[in-house]
């Protein structure tokens, strides 16, 4: 049975927006160690700048897709599972089509869950002064972007596995504390 408790919930998603941030940031950090392994040029990735913006966009509808067909919290079990795995195998292999691909769906599902961490975090809070807590994630998002260069630097190609494999922390939390529903 799940425990209704709002803060527990809002931690995993602050550290989710968290992870957001890292992800966001390592973008740029990652191009020079790219281009070394592969040979290419530098400007040559910049494709998956082009990429994460569209699967953004993508990413907004999708979730509005979602919430209609699906219960709440198997949306963000998903979204977490394919988040890790893409982010894990874009670090297998450094190829066109395996970076377009894997960064894109987890692109999409970064920013997806992004919508429904804003919409929680107003929910849970919606007769306590929300805007206190989007602000809150707004700067841990900033804290998280500025963490993303430095993750760089000490895991270098390994920096998506490892936020890939970090946003599974939030799952338990989600599994046992209700989320609350957003298409009512």
């Amino acid at each position: 049975m799940a425990i209704n408790s709002p803060m527990p919930v809002y931690y995993a998603l602050v550290f989710l927006l968290f992870l957001g941030g890292c992800y966001v940031s390592s973008f740029g950090p990652l191009i020079p160690h790219l281009s070394e392994l592969s040979g290419n040029d530098e400007t040559y990735y910049s494709y998956l700048f082009f990429l994460r913006s569209i699967a953004n966009i993508f990413g907004g509808f999708l979730i509005k897709i979602l919430i209609k067909r699906f219960e709440l919290k198997y949306i963000v079990y998903f979204n977490l599972i394919v988040i890790c795995l893409s982010l894990i195998s874009s670090s297998l292999s450094i190829s066109t089509l395996n970076l377009s691909v894997t960064l894109f769906i987890a692109s999409l599902h970064i920013l997806s869950t992004g919508v429904i961490i804003f919409s929680l975090t107003f929910k849970l809070f919606a007769n306590h002064h929300p805007e206190y807590y989007l602000q809150m994630l707004g700067f841990v998002f900033g804290i998280g972007a500025m963490s993303g260069p430095f993750l760089v630097m000490i895991f270098s190609m390994n920096t998506l596995s490892i936020i890939g494999i970090l946003h599974l922390l939030a799952i338990p939390i989600f599994v046992k504390y209700k989320l609350p529903i957003l298409n009512e």
